[in-house]
């Protein structure tokens, strides 16, 4: 009985199954790097795959990402110290959609070519109380009374490309792909308006409000997975 299912499992990877039409693909990408973490997965993007036929796919990428970040910046190095905070923040939202056409390979790899749209936008922005930059050194640090809002820049970008790649499916519905591909791009960014109130005993409270003009650029290049994705078939 071992040897039996040891026979069935091997059967199993020596023919792994690729998809066929209906079928639905989801997968991570998985970075390699040095350090305490050498391999990592890292999935800013969801992509997904719907099979049409056995060798058309349509394909989808979907990515939400947020970040956000505080710093203290203390008046004094005493206990009592009044304290000064940064607080910063940005998002970014990506979709994009296209189709593949995969080819015959082998039994365990499928190459495809395709092609693809893809729309994002970002913001940015930031909050400062008690805080202040250095002119200078660029640094900042405590600064009573003084309290800033930044809003922006924020941007858009609109691209379009071809792509090529290939999965290799190593066992039943399981499969590692590289891609990439040479694409346009075109990106607007908006204006960073940043308004500065100076509140401080003795003197007349001040509001300066300072507004850097966005622009936009556009550009064709290639673009490729530096990692390998990791694929499972539904």
């Amino acid at each position: 009985m071992i040897i039996s299912a040891a026979l069935v499992c091997l059967a199993g990877v020596t023919y792994a199954q690729k998809p066929v039409a209906g079928d639905v693909t989801g997968e991570v990408q998985l970075n390699f790097q040095t350090g305490v973490a050498p391999i990592g997965i890292f999935s800013p993007d969801f992509k997904a795959r719907y099979f049409l036929a056995d060798d058309m796919a349509l394909r989808l990428n979907l990515g939400i990402t947020t970040s956000s970040s505080s710093s203290d910046y203390a008046e004094n190095s005493t206990d009592t110290a009044e304290i000064g905070t940064l607080d910063r923040s940005s998002s970014t939202f990506k979709i994009g959609v296209g189709i593949e056409k995969h080819f015959a390979g082998t039994t365990r790899l499928s190459p495809y070519v395709g092609a693809a749209i893809s729309f994002s936008t970002s913001s940015n922005s930031a909050d400062e109380t008690n805080v202040a930059q250095d002119p200078f050194t660029l640094q900042y640090g405590y600064a009573q009374g003084v309290t800033t809002t930044v809003d922006g820049p924020s941007s858009t970008t609109f691209g379009i490309g071809i792509l090529a790649g290939a999965d290799y499916y190593f066992v039943d519905h399981i499969y590692l792909g590289i891609e990439g591909g040479l694409g346009f791009s075109t990106t607007s960014d908006g204006e960073r308006t940043s308004t500065t109130v100076v509140a401080q005993p003795g003197v007349p409270t001040t509001t300066t409000t300072s507004i850097t003009r966005g622009g936009s650029e556009s550009g064709i290049g290639h673009n490729y997975n530096a990692g390998l994705r990791l694929g499972f078939v539904f």
